[in-house]
């Protein structure tokens, strides 16, 4: 199965309200401690944070980055609309990335089952407070041709 994990530091120019930083060199535990795996992180912060929109072919998606106690929600569409879910339960309305006792890897898998001959339109929603952030380092696809690039 083809798979790609694709940076999202590396598809400039971000959207308004995103800039390219580091990862923290603390976390919960020290597997936890993502400056060990990532070389960036893209962050996303306050309400002014415009969506990330993708082009996207594959047939599974997952976001992979950082989870801090600033951390806030987002919401993702597919063509236009949430997720369709691969079976009960339905996947949330908004995801909500927490670590409350302090830094540690985020992954999530937020589409499944795509097919993979047509590019898809994925957008990740930021809905945060003027404090929080996301700090997603890529986007991971599996299923030919594994591919995303920046849709405008």
């Amino acid at each position: 199965m083809a798979a790609a994990r694709i940076r999202l530091s590396q598809l400039a120019p971000l959207p308004a309200g995103w800039t390219v930083g580091q990862p923290y060199r603390g976390a919960v535990a020290y597997d936890f401690v993502m400056s060990r795996w990532l070389d960036d992180v893209s962050i996303a912060r306050g309400p002014e944070a415009r969506p990330l929109r993708l082009a996207v072919r594959g047939g599974d998606v997952m976001l992979f980055g950082e989870a801090t106690p600033a951390s806030g929600s987002y919401e993702v569409r597919i063509d236009g609309a949430p997720p369709a879910p691969p079976a009960p339960p339905a996947p949330p309305a908004t995801w909500k990335v927490t670590a409350p006792g302090g830094n540690m890897r985020y992954f999530q898998i937020i589409a499944k089952n795509l097919d993979p001959a047509v590019e898809h339109i994925i957008e990740i929603i930021p809905k945060l407070t003027d404090a929080q952030e996301l700090r997603i380092e890529s986007i991971c696809v599996a299923g030919a041709p594994a591919t995303a690039r920046l849709a405008h």
